[in-house]
């Protein structure tokens, strides 16, 4: 018997069943769907992984102010200690020399932005020169901040390209006025249209912020402090203790290097360890703030690495359902051919009467079984495209559809038609023909 042949009786026997031979494949559908989805949706965590990493830098080093408790707030705030300062910026990029390439510092303001109305989404942020260089951000037109438009105070700012849209559409921007607040600025620069992880809302993390640059809004860190903006919490819209206190010191008269900022962010040279860097930066800052510990030194690499780590984890026991799920559906492919070899012993007797050798019959079985696999395994193949681009709709996440999985769970399924299909075709071919004709 030829393979075309033991196919096309495989085929016949399948179509013959269909509800039987559906409820069959089913294991075998849900677990190479199952990979398929899992290896799909953990290859698009990679790629956005990697974006991620991109878009934080891969060399970066970020400080984010921290609350304290009550008790060391008040305590903290009695010494006269705020936190965060532009001359702690200053400070880390003399101290720290050719070991960093710029050091930037940043300050959210929570102020709305509007055009022919307020625009919502947007982000106000105070920095300074530094901020292109440690975030590798591109200008579609005009420029960045500068060193005098910090020194001078300037009424300037620089806006992303979904910003641009929503307040200029397909006007000139740059030289033109935007409302901050109160205040009106001047547009001096655009940046690119940034390709940003999630549907572009700012996404928050307990240890890093990935937002969407393309709709926020960057004004000098020494402008910003001279504006009445409040630092009140959003989420609350309350003011703790220590946010009041930041706020009326921000309205007094104080030199630059006194602005209180949110965050500062490092870029290390090459050649130099980001974590030999990060703990100096964690033990001047320490010793800056009087042993204080209200703030936190991470590295989003680093944080990252982590990440992809617990990703790994997860597509393993991901991994493990599915290929338990195979073998059931294995065994489930075992369960039916023996109960096929029960009722098709006259069939087995009346071919092997007529000439059919031990090896005939086990290959026709085998063929049959590894026919059922097949078909199951190309369905579910489909199903696991379909799931993980249903996730990924709903998740917002990207998937990649990866060749090698599919390969890969073509072959798997294959197998699993081989080896559980192999003892019901084994014990079909070992009939005997005179008994088997009895039936």
């Amino acid at each position: 018997m030829s393979i075309f042949e033991a196919i096309k009786i495989g085929l016949i026997e399948i179509f013959s069943n269909k509800v039987r031979s559906l409820l069959t494949m089913l294991g075998v559908i849900f677990g190479v769907g199952a990979v398929i989805a899992i290896v799909s949706i953990g290859e698009g965590a990679r790629v956005e992984t990697l974006r991620q990493l991109e878009s934080l830098g891969v060399r970066n080093i970020v400080v984010e102010e921290s609350e304290l408790d009550q008790l060391k707030t008040e305590e903290k705030i009695g010494k006269g200690l705020m936190g965060l300062t532009f001359g702690e910026a200053l400070a880390l990029s003399e101290v720290l020399g050719e070991s960093v390439e710029a050091v930037c510092a940043e300050k959210t303001i929570y102020s709305s932005v509007f055009g022919e109305e307020e625009i919502q989404g947007a982000r106000v942020i105070g920095t300074d020169q530094y901020f292109p260089v440690v975030n590798r951000v591109n200008l579609a037109e005009g420029r960045f901040l500068s060193a005098m438009d910090i020194d001078t105070n300037a009424k300037v700012c620089v806006i992303g390209a979904a910003l641009r849209r929503e307040v200029f559409a397909f006007d000139e921007a740059i030289d033109q006025k935007i409302r901050v607040g109160e205040y009106w600025l001047t547009v001096v620069g655009v940046l690119e249209d940034t390709k940003v992880l999630g549907s572009g809302e700012h996404e928050e993390d307990e240890d890093f912020e990935v937002a969407d640059i393309n709709m926020d809004l960057y004004l000098p860190l020494t402008t910003s402090d001279t504006f009445s903006f409040s630092w009140r919490n959003t989420q609350s819209g309350q003011m703790t203790r220590s946010q009041m206190f930041k706020q009326w010191y921000s309205q007094m008269p104080h030199t630059p290097e006194g602005m209180l900022v949110q965050r500062l962010e490092l870029k290390v040279a090459p050649g130099y360890s980001l974590l030999a860097v990060a703990k100096f930066v964690e033990r001047f800052l320490t010793r800056s703030h009087d042993e204080y510990a209200d703030f936190r030194v991470s590295i989003p690499s680093e944080l990252l690495r982590q990440r992809k780590r617990t990703q790994r984890v997860f597509n393993i026991v991901l991994g493990a359902v599915a290929g338990i799920t195979l073998l059931v559906g294995g065994i489930g492919i075992m369960n039916i051919m023996l109960a096929t070899v029960s009722q098709r012993v006259r069939e087995i007797g009346i071919r092997r009467s007529i000439g059919a050798s031990e090896e005939d019959i086990l290959f026709q079985f085998l063929i049959e079984s590894v026919t059922i696999a097949f078909i199951g395994g190309v369905i579910g193949i489909l199903f696991g495209i379909l799931l993980a681009n249903v996730i990924a709709g709903y998740a917002d996440w990207a998937v990649v559809i990866n060749a090698k999985a599919v390969i890969v769970s073509v072959t798997v399924s294959t197998l699993v038609g081989v080896i559980f299909g192999f003892y019901p075709a084994e014990k079909a071919s070992r009939l005997d023909p005179i008994e088997a004709l009895r039936v």
